[in-house]
């Protein structure tokens, strides 16, 4: 004789609830072989081979309503075209997946570097690597040009095959040479995120090997027009001579404070002895 399961007992045996699987049975989706005249629902192994395969395709992201029509006129290469189908969504979710891992492997890469930034006082000189950037410029016809190209750029890490991701709050911001020597502070040219790797989609740069004058700007972009003066002036006093493009990077931002005035970013500025 075949062995009939309560309803409670599949529900257990597959976790799920009991009124999720009344609904199936309301909706013709799985209804159980055998109905007791004390009105209990009982299953079959029978029933509950349909049960894992309902579950398994729910799971892949079919809706119930195609799970029901596939189930309803199952073939064999209707089988195949469907569970293809949802393969191919599957990939490109497991691709998504990946690119936000990575992005978030590098978030708590730079938290964790917070603890050990040094917040040193004053200025420095030191020689800084080539690195490799993919910027977007800013435009300023733009009602929020920030926001606006942090979206954009973070769209463009996003979709790139050959990028590791991005989290937007991470974004550095350039200021051209020509707005550093007529001290306009207010426009820079284009925001900027460090890539591990050249990317085919995008404005991807190199920022040559240098000498840079650095120091630690207390605050929010928007109030280091004085560290920029700051470091202009001490240029002026050791006769440098500024060869290109000014960077403000973030250290500590909101992922480390909440209060926009305890950020933390370095300018560096490019010169020449």
């Amino acid at each position: 004789m075949n062995r009939k399961f309560l309803i409670s007992e599949v529900a257990k045996r597959y976790n799920i609830s009991r009124p999720t699987l009344i609904y199936y049975d309301n909706i013709n989706l799985l209804k159980p072989s055998y109905n007791e005249s004390n009105g209990y629902r009982c299953y079959t192994y029978e029933d509950m081979d349909k049960l894992e395969l309902i579950l398994t395709l729910k799971e892949t992201g079919l809706s119930l309503k195609a799970i029901e029509s596939f189930m309803s006129n199952p073939s064999h290469k209707g089988s195949i075209d469907l569970l293809s189908i949802q393969k191919r969504k599957i990939d490109k979710k497991i691709k998504e997946l990946q690119k936000l891992q990575i992005a978030l492997d590098r978030r708590i890469s730079m938290i964790s570097e917070y603890e050990n930034v040094q917040l040193y006082k004053g200025i420095k000189f030191d020689y800084y690597p080539n690195i490799t950037i993919c910027k977007y410029d800013l435009n300023y016809n733009d009602p929020t040009p920030y926001e606006t190209a942090a979206r954009k750029l973070k769209n463009i890490l996003d979709q790139s095959p050959t990028s590791y991701g991005s989290i937007i709050s991470k974004y550095g911001l350039c200021l051209g040479k020509n707005q550093l020597f007529r001290q306009n502070f207010e426009h820079y040219k284009y925001i900027f995120n460090y890539l591990s790797h050249p990317i085919n989609d995008g404005d991807t740069i190199e920022i040559p090997a240098n000498y840079f004058v650095r120091c630690l700007h207390h605050g929010p972009y928007n109030t280091a027009s004085e560290t920029f003066k700051h470091l202009l002036n001490y240029i002026t006093q050791n006769n440098y001579r500024i060869i290109g493009d000014a960077y403000i990077i973030p250290l500590i931002d909101l992922w480390a404070t909440t209060s926009e005035n305890d950020y933390v970013s370095e300018i560096l500025i490019p010169v020449e002895t």
